[in-house]
């Protein structure tokens, strides 16, 4: 008897579940991705005020003539991390012909920009669109620098 009864059920309820069946165009709207979201973007806007305010000296050239840093290493005494990257960066940055600057926690003003970019950790870098924070490998940089 239920054997019977089921397809009959089943006969009965089709005209209801295709009465849910979506038009072409909410399929076509279903395929299309939402707008992309920068889950970050308040955080990169931030960031990139804090280092344009310090601009000018961040990546002021090291002597008169010379081409603006495109990039710039905060390191500490006794950073065993910050010897490494600066050992990483002279290479990388002769080998790409980049300009660089080094500032130094040991001084004061070094000390205040570094607190002011709201960094906490050593070795940290600076570049014209971005803030970097520890130790960063060669093939992170050179990708950021050949860009």
């Amino acid at each position: 008897m239920i054997r019977y009864l089921l397809p009959a059920l089943l006969l009965i309820a089709a005209p209801g579940f295709a009465q849910f069946e979506p038009t072409a165009e909410e399929r076509l709207r279903a395929l299309t991705a939402p707008p992309a979201t920068d889950l970050y973007g308040a955080e990169k806007s931030a960031d990139r005020s804090r280092i344009a305010a310090d601009a000018p000296t961040l990546f002021a050239p090291l002597t008169e003539g010379a081409r603006p840093a495109e990039i710039v290493l905060f390191v500490g005494p006794d950073c065993d991390d910050c010897d490494r990257a600066r050992r990483e960066l002279t290479d990388l940055a002769n080998d790409l012909d980049v300009p660089w600057r080094s500032f130094s926690l040991e001084n004061a003003e070094h000390r205040a920009m570094f607190e002011r970019l709201q960094f906490d950790a050593l070795p940290a870098y600076v570049l014209p669109d971005r803030l970097i924070q520890g130790h960063m490998p060669d093939l992170v940089l050179r990708t950021y620098l050949s860009r």
